[in-house]
């Protein structure tokens, strides 16, 4: 979820030792779009309620299908702006003041519940590197490859800031733009070695 709910620095939950990484701006107001969307098609739903109902009741099984296709969409609006609300994806990097190694940890929480853990230990910061999955590119970049010349929109794959020294490969964050990966993994080191100058205020 990680190039929809981008991880950013939280300093209120974090500590000396330790930084929080969560998702936190884009999802509130994902969540907030959504619950307005659904309900400018609720207020179009209730001038319409007559025909629909019509249709739900003396119309062909098309028009049952499409009626039933509504009803479904108009109710996962609130479902949806829900899970945007309280879904958040956490990573936890932690130093060793004594080994100056890190431990990382990430998982997804949704009302408190986490599921998708990962941990690894006695790891150091050069270990985190940027790793671009070709096989993602996206149709921007694809037409953009045909026509021969570039496109804003294409995206060489998705971008990793992956754990590169783990046993098994440990994912922090995913985005669609190496700069963004650059600018998180910048910001990691300023929090553990001192400069502050890409942290945000």
């Amino acid at each position: 979820m990680g190039l929809v709910f981008a991880l950013e620095p939280d300093l209120r939950r974090s500590q000396p030792e330790q930084l929080v990484l969560r998702s936190q701006k884009k999802r509130f107001t994902l969540g907030g779009t959504l619950l307005f969307i659904g309900g400018v098609l609720f207020t179009m739903y209730l001038a319409a309620s007559p025909l629909f109902k019509m249709l739900w009741n003396e119309g062909t099984w098309f028009d049952k299908t499409l009626t039933g296709f509504f009803y479904v969409m108009l109710s996962s609006f609130i479902p949806a702006a829900i899970f945007c609300w309280f879904f958040e994806e956490v990573a936890i990097i932690s130093k060793n003041p004594i080994s100056n190694l890190y431990s990382i940890e990430t998982c997804n929480k949704f009302f408190g519940f986490r599921w998708a853990i990962h941990k690894a230990d006695g790891i150091q910061l050069n270990d985190l590197e940027a790793v671009n999955v070709r096989q993602s590119r996206n149709m921007a970049a694809i037409r953009a490859e045909r026509q021969g010349k570039k496109d804003r929109y294409s995206t060489q794959g998705h971008w990793l800031l992956e754990l590169k020294s783990s046993a098994q490969p440990l994912v922090v964050e995913k985005r669609a733009k190496k700069p963004e990966i650059d600018l998180l993994k910048a910001q990691i080191d300023a929090y553990f070695l001192g400069t502050e100058s890409t942290l945000p205020s």
